[in-house]
């Protein structure tokens, strides 16, 4: 072999070596980078936005150490979960703008700040945010539709039907939000074609739908919920 050829040898396996260590370094970056919660493990589905989420602080565990992705989420407390992913400003108004948030209640701020997203409900008593009911999955998709300035995305809502099975069941004035949402990508179906709109969310879903719309290229291989989509 003459010296050329031993010199091109040595170069490509050089390259070899460097890829292989920048390789190694990803993963060893994708593992240890993300902060650790003891009910969180890597083989859990949402493994990889909760770990997105944590890193950059727009969540954070209980005092013991752990997420509890399997609780289920208040309407307050994902008001508070998407004021803080969205980096909105909190504001504090000296009046309640709902019947049932008193301006003493931990969410009260949140709530008015998120009152953009998360209108509540107008009545002949007033208007209601029932901070302490289930945040579901229509009223979830109306929000992340309008925090991406969606809104004025002009969609057939006949078509609904054609996609989920239990179409029927999703609000009238629901209906166009959850058709934005379902063709962006921000929020989809289960594998048996029913969307569920009234399923309240748990923390990890919860976790996952505000990381597509927060941290979008970073968290898409979080992986589906027991082989759905949500």
């Amino acid at each position: 072999m003459n010296k050329q050829m031993i010199k091109i040898s040595g170069v490509i396996t050089t390259l070899v070596i460097i890829i292989l260590l920048s390789i190694s370094t990803v993963g060893a970056q994708t593992t240890v980078d993300y902060p650790k919660f003891p009910d969180v493990p890597k083989s859990h589905w949402a493994y990889v936005p909760i770990g997105v989420m944590a890193k950059h602080g727009t969540i954070t565990g209980y005092p013991d150490g752990k997420f509890k992705p399997e609780k289920t989420v208040t309407r307050a407390e994902f008001a508070k979960m998407l004021i803080v992913c969205l980096k909105v400003p909190i504001f504090t108004p000296w009046f309640s703008s709902f019947k049932d948030v008193n301006k003493g209640d931990w969410a009260f701020s949140y709530i008015e700040s998120a009152k953009i997203y998360m209108p509540g409900s107008k009545t002949s008593n007033g208007t209601f945010f029932y901070p302490d009911n289930g945040a579901n999955r229509e009223e979830v998709a109306y929000a992340l539709v309008k925090a991406k300035g969606y809104q004025f995305e002009k969609v057939d809502t006949k078509n609904i039907s054609k996609i989920f099975t239990d179409a029927n069941q999703i609000s009238p004035d629901m209906a166009k939000y959850v058709l934005i949402a379902y063709n962006k990508g921000i929020i989809k179906g289960y594998q048996d074609n029913t969307f569920k709109p009234q399923k309240v969310l748990t923390r990890a879903e919860a976790t996952k739908l505000l990381s597509i719309v927060t941290y979008d290229s970073q968290s898409q291989s979080g992986g589906d919920h027991c082989g759905e989509c949500f």
